[in-house]
């Protein structure tokens, strides 16, 4: 739940704080006969859980994925039905409102209930969530309020995850007193609470939405890096271990970037027994279409949606299972829902029928519905009519899809008794032939057609297969995903045999190059667009364009990466970044070309970018200017050093002078520089010397060779005066800079310093191991 709600609601409790209701009346009366929203239910029997591996399991080992809804007993979320604090109200409100969810069809099996701060916030205070607890208040409600609810629930067939009290704070750190307060709280309080511990059909969700931690290695505050993993499992490590001290209730495990980041949780596993993990997921997240409360946005349809699941979640759900306890989505004219999305269809845009496949193909994810029960409870299994349709009862919106989806999971199908006639290929624009960047993936969905005219996806039956012509060049790792591994050529073909009927084919043709103008994104940041027959991007403002490679891209067979465009932006940059989320930048001269070489890539803290495991080459602009590429290849011709009459001498890198390549002649401004730049940085270490000669000086020019591994005005590696036969020689093996050692592998300016305005021609400069 989004945190300046929370904070809303507690400038509201100022106000409130009056008018307590605080005794449960213990055995509460029938309600009204009018009132005919209570259901006469008799106790639902449930199995108990528990987790075996990657899977939740009932009592006879049959896997679970749970379905429903969220419940939260601030007024502000129960439409203000009952005074503040009363409990009696509350409870009535909160249970009729389950009976009535229930009556109206909804097949529902688990229910998030929220231990809002809305009950023990101590009454005045007017600091945050974590500065107005109350202990003693939080006792008090745990009885009055929240297992009364919880055995409500449970009572209606319908299993609890109890969502811990205070939400995460936007930055956290191990040992911290917000880290301290959990351990506590779940230890002490909670766990161990007689009508909690060991229930089975009670779990817990740790905290809500943790945003950014501290780093264990850099100290710097992050979402997605393995540091950060590594100090997460140290901030709920503890957690865990106080509850196992006292129970072996399921936990749920929430990951970062509210609940959407769980990169590297399998290299830093929460361990024990009985551990799952919780996500969050809104439109626009994890590359999904639509927009969401928090800014998130995304256009990227199926293809880009499964790439961040794959990315940020299918890390963990590979070896433990999955809640999802807030998801949701309409289109935003109703202003209903906290993501505004369409529905959409599976492979193609939108969001909610991809969501459904992404998670049905994992297979171990359970999930909830976070829209309103009172809306949800308003439902009525009518269809709408197109031009009228309410949040109720379009098919773009989740209530209509998620009520019948229950339903599907609720009612498991026969197997259908008609056999296919055709399996279909989607997910890629129906296209018969595709070209993929090498290191890139894509996803296929396989749709069966049946005699009777109904389909069904069947991309991950046992009965499907992915066979590659070319398994060197693409591969098919895992159903439904093709990746592009060498340059080449391959025919995928998908079979698919039945049960109760004939095998049947569909194939695609795949192309692998390293960089596939139809692979690139134009809204890695931000809505930009590609033109694919011209090669130009055409970016948003601030906007970011390039490859992203899921596999990692192999360039460590090439010295260099050649890179040209053409635009009229004042400024481009050209990122490259490795699977380690090691990142380093270049910014394109004037004439918009980079050589950049690839074995000496450094980010801004000197870690090496490393060329065998590039997961993203990226343009930046400030400016919405089109940006045409008119050239990116891997190569191993270096660059063409010290030309003389090629154009590449600029005679005015400091102070403005001139220079006539017919004649060689340079002459610089007053104290003035001439050279050579290479902003990417050349490698000179195959070398012993660099060597500089001039066919003739004028008299008081004064020149020196110089050579600089960074800026002009980071200061030279190397200054040498000419000797009386006009010749300067740098030694490359003993550069230095301010007493320490500079390698000769990332070069950016050669060139010539002197007095000023008189001339200087040059005959020669070259490299050499040897000198005459």
């Amino acid at each position: 739940m989004r945190k300046y709600i929370e904070l809303m609601i507690w400038a509201m409790l100022i106000i409130f704080n009056a008018a307590c209701v605080d005794d449960k009346i213990e055995g509460l009366p029938a309600p009204s006969g009018d009132d005919d929203s209570y259901l006469n239910y008799e106790p639902i029997p449930l199995s108990k859980l528990k987790i075996e591996g990657r899977y939740l399991v009932n009592e006879e080992g049959e896997k679970v994925n749970l379905h429903g809804f969220t419940q939260n007993y601030d007024p502000y979320f129960q439409d203000y039905a009952f005074n503040n604090y009363d409990v009696d109200g509350c409870l009535r409100y909160s249970q009729r409102m389950i009976d009535k969810l229930l009556k109206a069809g909804w097949k529902v099996d688990c229910m998030r209930l929220h231990m809002d701060p809305y009950w023990f916030k101590e009454p005045g205070c007017t600091g945050d969530v974590f500065d107005c607890y109350n202990e003693e208040l939080l006792k008090k409600y745990i009885d009055l309020v929240y297992i009364p609810m919880a055995e409500y629930a449970i009572s209606r067939g319908i299993y609890v995850v109890l969502l811990g009290p205070i939400g995460c704070r936007e930055q956290i750190e191990v040992g911290e007193p917000y880290n301290e307060h959990l351990i506590h709280v779940w230890g002490d309080l909670i766990s161990n609470h007689p009508k909690i511990k060991n229930n089975p059909y009670i779990m817990f969700e740790l905290a809500n939405e943790p945003i950014t931690i501290k780093g264990a290695d850099t100290g710097e505050y992050g979402v997605d890096k393995p540091e950060h993993f590594k100090a997460l499992k140290q901030f709920f490590q503890p957690v865990v271990d106080a509850i196992r001290a006292n129970t072996d209730n399921i936990i749920w495990v929430p990951g970062l970037g509210y609940e959407q980041h769980f990169d590297y949780f399998s290299q830093y596993p929460i361990e024990g027994v009985n551990i799952g993990y919780a996500a969050h997921l809104y439109p626009g997240w994890m590359g999904s279409d639509g927009i969401n409360g928090d800014g998130g946005s995304g256009s990227g349809g199926y293809q880009n949606f499964q790439k961040g699941w794959d990315k940020q979640v299918k890390p963990v759900a590979d070896f433990a299972p999955i809640i999802i306890t807030e998801m949701d989505w309409a289109p935003e004219k109703y202003n209903a829902s906290w993501g505004k999305a369409y529905t959409g269809t599976a492979g193609g845009a939108g969001f909610g029928a991809n969501f459904k496949y992404i998670m049905d193909n994992t297979g171990n994810v359970s999930w909830l519905v976070f829209t309103g029960v009172s809306r949800l409870a308003q439902f009525e299994d009518i269809p709408g009519e197109p031009g009228a349709y309410t949040f109720l009862n379009d098919p773009e919106a989740c209530p209509w899809q998620c009520f019948h989806w229950f339903e599907e999971y609720a009612f498991a199908k026969d197997a259908p008794t008609v056999a296919p006639t055709k399996i279909v290929l989607e997910g890629i624009d129906n296209k018969t032939e595709i070209e993929m960047s090498t290191g890139s993936n894509k996803y296929v969905i396989v749709k069966a057609i049946f005699e009777d005219g109904h389909s069904e996806y069947v991309t991950m039956r046992d009965e499907c297969q992915f066979i590659s012509s070319n398994p060197t060049a693409v591969g098919c790792p895992n159903k439904g995903e093709i990746r592009a591994l060498a340059d080449g050529d391959a025919v995928i073909t998908v079979r698919y045999t039945p049960a109760n009927g004939a095998p049947l084919e569909a194939s695609i043709n795949v192309r692998s190059t390293k960089f596939s103008y139809s692979e690139f994104n134009p809204a890695i940041w931000d809505k930009g667009t590609f033109d694919v027959a011209t090669h130009t991007f055409t970016p948003a403002l601030y906007g970011q364009g390039g490859w992203e490679y899921s596999s990692g891209l192999d360039l460590s067979a090439y010295k260099y990466l050649a890179v040209e465009i053409l635009t009229e932006n004042t400024w481009v940059e050209f990122k490259v970044s490795d699977q380690a989320g090691h990142e380093v930048t270049y910014r394109f001269q004037t004439d918009g070309k980079l050589l950049i070489n690839l074995r000496q890539m450094q980010d801004a803290s000197g870690n090496k970018v490393d060329p065998e495991k590039i997961a993203k080459v990226i343009f930046w602009t400030g400016d919405t200017k089109p940006i045409t590429i008119q050239k990116i290849e891997p190569t191993n011709e270096g660059p063409k050093l010290f030309g003389l009459d090629d154009g590449t001498l600029n005679p005015s890198i400091w102070d403005t002078g001139t220079y006539d390549p017919d004649t060689h002649t340079l002459i610089t401004g007053q104290w003035g520089f001439a050279g050579w730049e290479y902003p990417a940085g050349v490698d000179l270490s195959d070398y012993k010397y660099l060597v500089a000669e001039l066919e003739s000086v004028e008299d008081g020019a004064g020149p020196s060779f110089r050579i600089f591994d960074k800026g002009y005005w980071d200061g030279a590696a190397a200054e040498v005066n000419f000797d009386s036969s006009l010749r300067a020689v740098i030694d490359l093996d003993n550069l230095s800079k301010n007493g320490e050692k500079v390698e000769p592998t990332h070069i950016q300016i050669v060139g010539i310093w002197s007095t000023g305005h008189k001339k200087i021609v040059i005959r020669n400069v070259y490299l050499t191991d040897e000198l005459e």
